[in-house]
């Protein structure tokens, strides 16, 4: 888990489904599977090694991960250990 600097939402790494989530709002909810959104990852695995398939060209949402552990933000995208202990780069766009 990790917190923006710049706009204080919380960001979940979510290894069972290869996915960085953002917590929309940290208030009162009425239905919790709501209260995210996707920011980084499609879903699907990546191959350890394969670094064409894996990480940034391209939107977050479509990068394939391997097991996310971790999230840093910065200016230029988020940060995300994977289970191999690599940092790969996934750009906001």
């Amino acid at each position: 888990m990790t917190v923006s600097p710049l706009d204080g939402k919380l960001y979940v790494s979510d290894h069972q489904t290869l996915r960085i989530l953002r917590v929309k709002t940290m208030g009162p909810v009425r239905d919790l599977t709501r209260n995210y959104e996707v920011v980084a990852g499609s879903g699907q695995q990546c191959v350890p090694g394969d670094k064409q398939q894996c990480g940034d060209e391209g939107l977050a949402t479509h990068a394939k991960l391997f097991y996310p552990k971790g999230a840093a933000l910065s200016t230029v995208g988020i940060f995300v250990s994977v289970l191999i202990h690599e940092f790969i780069l996934v750009t906001l766009y």
